[in-house]
């Protein structure tokens, strides 16, 4: 299967850090073979993706985010640590791209610009700023066992939220550990519930005809959201997939990043 990792964001929220560093790049705490390592947040979501079977990976990223391109060319030099031997071996095996949004447009803008290298596969999108920190990867799995099924055109990860005004939030049919969607709002003034969706999703290619249909939205951006809610409308059934006890790690502001380092460290002690 292949993977859209969207990084194309400009980090404003986390400045100064960004002023020279994509969030993407910003460490966290992960469980080596020897040990607590430190790696930064992009390494984490390419490894655990690899660990599931993903090979092919498509990076949405920005003119100024050169060194997350650069974290993903391997070091020739003798003797490499091995702390980095195992993510390099990774890399040495997959096919990655990389594509530039030239004017970030929002998160639906970034995954139309990879168009070109899903073609018409099954492809699994997350962004860039969230990771889920798991030996197992159950939640990510069951996304991955859902695309099996034809019948389903998109799917993606929810959990109860309590600040639906960062989230996407879905209306879903029944209240059950997968359920079809009947309605998806990107950041609601009144929201109709507390499920927020999750930045980890399955699309079809269908996804891209309703992105270019799709016109700016919340924060004058095109929004992921919005062109979901055209796939539930024209008939498609979209799924939600509630996230088992798995931990979310996320960079996007500096109290969610806070909380991300705290939980990421506390996992291992």
């Amino acid at each position: 299967m292949k993977a859209v990792i969207t990084c194309a964001g400009k980090g404003t929220r986390l400045l100064p850090f960004t002023k020279e560093l994509p969030k993407e790049m910003a460490p966290i705490f992960s469980l080596g073979k020897n040990g607590i390592e430190i790696k930064p947040l992009i390494q984490q979501i390419f490894e655990n993706l690899f660990t599931i079977g993903v090979r092919e990976f498509c990076f949405i990223s920005g003119k100024t985010k050169r060194s997350l391109q650069d974290h993903f060319y391997p070091d020739q030099q003798q003797d490499i640590p091995p702390s980095l031997s195992n993510f390099y071996e990774m890399i040495i095996n997959s096919q990655i791209a990389w594509i530039n949004q030239l004017i970030p447009k929002g998160f639906g803008d970034a995954v139309l610009e990879s168009k070109s290298f899903v073609n018409n596969d099954v492809f699994l999108v997350q962004a860039g700023d969230v990771v889920i920190s798991s030996q197992i990867h159950s939640s990510i799995n069951k996304l991955i066992e859902l695309s099996k099924n034809d019948d389903i055109e998109a799917a993606f990860l929810v959990q109860t939220v309590t600040d639906p005004e960062r989230h996407g939030i879905v209306t879903t049919k029944k209240d059950e550990d997968i359920s079809l969607v009947t309605k998806v709002v990107e950041k609601p003034k009144d929201p109709e519930t507390n499920i927020g969706i999750m930045p980890f999703y399955f699309f079809r290619s269908s996804i891209f005809d309703a992105l270019g249909e799709t016109t700016p939205g919340y924060g004058n951006e095109i929004q992921l959201t919005d062109a979901i809610q055209k796939l539930i409308e024209s008939g498609k059934n979209v799924a939600a997939i509630k996230m088992d006890k798995e931990t979310i790690l996320d960079v996007g502001t500096p109290e969610s990043y806070w909380n991300a380092l705290n939980l990421s460290f506390k996992s291992f002690k």
